[in-house]
């Protein structure tokens, strides 16, 4: 079983919306877009970063979540891919999306 490090996945995450965001400054998207556009993007990475079992144990391991409870949605999660999809989810809000766009925004 590959090990999951949730440091490498925020500097993932955080490089690749970085690179996002700048594509949508170049394409001249205004604020409510870019921040819409990269909430999908991280809910798809999370997603991606969920495809394989042994991955979503690794993850709910690294990130000590072993009850099936989800606090964000109030529900039981049905199975192990959903629960390191909503462990990931509430990690990658560690990254601030508004500063993260404010920096980008100074280099566009």
């Amino acid at each position: 079983m590959k090990q999951f490090n949730k440091y490498e996945f925020l500097t993932e995450l955080r490089k690749e919306l970085i690179a996002e965001c700048a594509n949508l400054y170049s394409r001249d998207a205004d604020e409510n877009e870019i921040q819409n556009s990269l909430e999908s993007f991280i809910q798809s990475y999370t997603s991606d970063a969920c495809i394989y079992y042994a991955d979503c144990w690794a993850i709910c391991y690294e990130l000590a979540n072993n009850d099936f409870e989800i606090e964000q949605i109030g529900e039981t999660a049905k199975n192990i891919q959903e629960l390191a999809y909503w462990s990931l989810y509430d990690l990658s809000y560690s990254i601030d999306l508004d500063l993260l766009i404010e920096s980008v925004k100074r280099k566009a």
